[in-house]
């Protein structure tokens, strides 16, 4: 910073007692006019030094779709490349993608909700699977005879984080209501199906979430109602990334394997 005041010839930062390093006004608006450009710079350095690895994917992914779907699928596009250096994390927050902190994002999205436009990347549905209502066989063969999705307020819900999920699932259902819905709350929707699957309630459930458990038996669904959908599963990447050939090859994998899902 000295350096750059004697080159400038400008005092840019307070050096008098008390003053505690402050920028002085032109310090001040000479940062706020460099902080962008340095950030310009510290990204493309970064991604000169982030050489694209066409043998690398590093995925983070809905915690529920990492645990319940995709872990157990995963091997079968890894063994078309045994070369693959495959990562796989479980989060809920989105990666920064300017720092390459991910190769792409696998997130749910709630109707409605519009994710802030970002030029740098792109973004397509790949599932917008039905939402119901599952219980495990001995919870459902104990539950009163369930006619109508009101029916279940009858029984334990639980429920992922809050109550909203089961409020906008009886809504879709037509049915509204005020009544406080009780039951305990799971921070992840994976923790509601294992919840579930012990005969703990009734959980909401999407079907590329339990697609295994209802083929075992450990999960029943409940209710012939109509179809409700909630949201849908979004694949992010960035647009310069997009088409690479690893990033392709699992578009196109996650693709049909959801479609036979």
């Amino acid at each position: 910073m000295q350096a750059l005041e004697r080159w400038t010839g400008v005092r840019l930062v307070e050096r008098s007692a008390g003053s505690g390093g402050k920028l002085t006004e032109q310090g001040r608006r000479y940062h706020e006019r460099v902080t962008h450009a340095l950030s310009q710079v510290a990204v493309a350095t970064i991604d000169l030094m982030s050489d694209p690895n066409e043998h690398r994917l590093r995925l983070w992914c809905a915690p529920g779709l990492a645990s319940e779907w995709l872990s157990g699928r995963i091997a079968a596009f890894a063994s078309q490349d045994p070369g693959l250096d495959f990562e796989l994390q479980p989060v809920e927050d989105a990666p920064d993608f300017d720092t390459r902190e991910a190769d792409a994002h696998l997130h749910y999205v709630i109707n409605g909700a519009v994710p802030a436009e970002n030029p740098a990347l792109r973004s397509v549905e790949v599932a917008r699977p039905q939402i119901f209502a599952v219980a495990s066989p001995d919870y459902a063969a104990r539950t009163m005879t369930i006619r109508q999705p009101s029916d279940l307020l009858n029984s334990q819900l639980l429920h992922e984080a809050s109550t909203d999920q089961w409020r906008r699932w009886f809504a879709e259902h037509g049915f509204l209501t005020d009544a406080t819905l009780i039951g305990p709350k799971f921070h992840q929707g994976h923790l509601t199906l294992a919840a579930a699957r012990r005969g703990q309630g009734v959980a909401l459930a999407n079907a590329l979430l339990v697609a295994d458990d209802l083929a075992r038996g450990s999960l029943v669904k409940l209710g012939p109602w109509a179809p409700v959908y909630l949201g849908g599963y979004v694949l992010t990447a960035r647009r310069d990334n997009w088409q690479s050939r690893t990033m392709t090859r699992f578009r196109r994998w996650l693709a049909q394997s959801v479609a036979v899902a």
